[in-house]
């Protein structure tokens, strides 16, 4: 979408409004969920957990939260980070900051300057992880046993490699490209033929299932020992997750999708897709609550899980709903009564903003599925 903007205004725009438009989208719902891990969070429930696991996250919040609010908190502060699963939000903004820098010459030069410039950096991205992991002897991921679910942050990994940018940052570049080649495929409308099309369909399903269930070798032992293995998962697994999800998105919006693309553009998605963020701030703390209020041990088998997934989401999404409408919304509503200020009135000047291009970039969702969490 900021391509299409770039095209309507010949290169004409204000990134300085698109960052501090995406920063005031995200933050008041996202300090709203910080205070109430600071404030009232011990005293909503009780269990046999429950001051232990709720006042350490009290105290991590009241220390760290100010990290929070500067989205650093990936970097800094990581021994006692607010909201375990606020390291993506850092991530994903540090990247954001970047995007508009790879977009713009990808715009102006063309699709030789977008693959040598995006593709150097995706290179560079695989290559980081492979490089640190070997000479660091890490493992090839975050692996998740019993002292994980009972605090993330007591593994090592988790606090001072996984949440880390220059780690992290293959799938975002990855779905610039894709962004790019969308654009340029629909502007120049090019199709793909049949066995091409089964070619990518098999290389996206080969690629996507290779970087999900490969890891199932390290968690058995087979995989485990040899650091070159480690180094070569931890490179190549979120490519290949990528390069799947980035086949899937082009091949929907460019017409390709077929019947995958009449599933996935189901109107029932539309309320759910707009609650997204909001459902990743309360995912957290829905599943710190639970775990930390049960009272008794729950035995995994496939009904109780399947059980427990929905009822999760559910409660996650109608939290989500109610931090939407407090918070969300209403800045999104007094957004565009500022964006009306800019927007211009015969053509527009060079370098002002409408709400188009500021919408486009400053969700936070339009990338996020590409990257596990």
């Amino acid at each position: 979408l900021l391509l299409l903007e770039l095209d309507k205004r010949q290169g004409r725009l204000n990134f300085g409004l698109l960052y501090l438009f995406r920063y005031v989208r995200l933050t008041p719902a996202y300090l709203a969920v910080i205070a109430l891990y600071a404030t009232w969070l011990p005293r909503l429930g009780d269990g046999p957990l429950w001051t232990e696991r709720m006042e350490l996250e009290q105290r991590r919040c009241r220390q760290s939260w100010w990290l929070n609010v500067l989205y650093v908190n990936n970097y800094f502060g990581t021994d006692s980070v607010c909201m375990f699963q606020s390291w993506y939000l850092a991530t994903d903004t540090q990247l954001f900051l970047l995007a508009p820098v790879l977009l713009y010459p990808m715009w102006r030069y063309g699709h030789r300057v977008a693959l040598l410039l995006v593709g150097g950096a995706t290179g560079v991205s695989i290559a980081v992880p492979f490089f640190v992991t070997y000479v660091r002897r890490l493992d090839p991921t975050f692996m998740v046993f019993t002292d994980e679910v009972h605090d993330l942050q007591a593994n090592d990994y988790f606090v001072n490699v996984y949440g880390k940018t220059h780690l992290r940052a293959t799938a975002y570049l990855f779905g610039l490209l894709v962004g790019y080649l969308v654009h340029w495929m629909q502007i120049k409308n090019v199709r793909i033929g049949r066995r091409k099309l089964a070619a990518c369909w098999a290389a996206a399903t080969v690629c996507g299932c290779t970087a999900m269930f490969s890891l199932t070798a390290f968690y058995t032992g087979l995989g485990t020992g040899n650091y070159l293995h480690n180094a070569l998962y931890a490179a190549l697994h979120r490519f290949g997750w990528s390069l799947s999800n980035g086949w899937l998105v082009l091949a929907c919006v460019t017409g390709h999708g077929r019947t995958l693309h009449r599933v996935l553009s189901w109107r029932a998605f539309v309320p759910l897709s707009r609650l997204t963020y909001c459902a990743y701030l309360m995912n957290g703390l829905v599943e710190l609550y639970l775990s930390a209020s049960r009272r008794t041990p729950l035995y995994a088998s496939i009904a109780t899980l399947t059980a427990e997934s929905i009822s999760h989401m559910t409660l996650t999404f109608l939290l989500a709903l109610l931090l939407c409408l407090m918070f969300e919304s209403p800045i999104h509503g007094l957004e565009k009564i500022l964006l009306s200020r800019f927007r211009p009135t015969h053509g527009g000047p060079a370098g002002s903003a409408r709400e188009p291009e500021t919408n486009s970039l400053s969700t936070n969702n339009t990338h996020s599925t590409s990257e596990e969490a």
